[in-house]
């Protein structure tokens, strides 16, 4: 066995192994003893009532906090939902008025081309909703008014054809003293 000032190195003669332990060695034995002795130490009665008080405080906000949490993700949702909802309304909204703007062009495209059946689906209106003596009123698309107004409805009845701008193309109303009729492409009654 040789011996240093700071190390101690013991061989072995069985075979070549070395050990060697330093003095740093027992110093980090006797802290680490000394670590377990005080953790394992008892806490004082006062402690242990501020350690439940804590922990008490601790978890009355935590469940506030995740209250308001709750409540936040509650109005992120409604906002959603909402938003899903107009955006819903409005792409229907879209896809009809398409629908409308495709079907008036292709009323406009027959009455271009055969005006005359047209102009008898007029008159039978006229006659279902007027006498002789009335004179009647017939509001037509401002394009339905330029093919129309070259051809003769029925002699019959007084009636004047104004153009009103509101009205798609293949949409008429009909106007006298006792009724009117409007004649649409597509009815959209809302009911709520």
């Amino acid at each position: 066995m040789f011996l240093n000032s700071n190390k101690k190195e013991f061989k072995d003669s069985r075979n070549e192994n070395h050990i060697e332990i330093s003095d740093d060695t027992f110093v980090n034995s006797d802290l680490s003893s000394q670590i377990e002795d005080v953790s394992t130490q008892r806490r004082s009665g006062s402690e242990g009532v501020d350690f439940s008080k804590e922990m008490a405080e601790l978890k009355t906000s935590f469940e506030e906090k995740l209250a308001e949490a709750e409540e936040d993700l509650s109005v992120t949702l409604k906002a959603v939902m909402g938003a899903s909802n107009f955006i819903a309304d409005e792409l229907e909204t879209q896809i009809s008025n398409f629908i409308l703007s495709v079907a008036s062009d292709l009323a406009g495209t027959k009455i271009d081309k055969m005006p005359a059946p047209f102009g008898k689906k007029i008159s039978r209106v006229v006659k279902q909703i007027a006498d002789n003596d009335n004179e009647v009123k017939i509001h037509l698309n401002s394009k339905d008014f330029t093919v129309l107004n070259k051809l003769v409805l029925d002699g019959d009845l007084q009636y004047r054809i104004d153009e009103k701008e509101t009205l798609k193309r293949g949409e008429f109303e009909v106007l006298c003293n006792k009724s009117s009729a409007r004649v649409s492409l597509f009815d959209f009654a809302k009911g709520d």
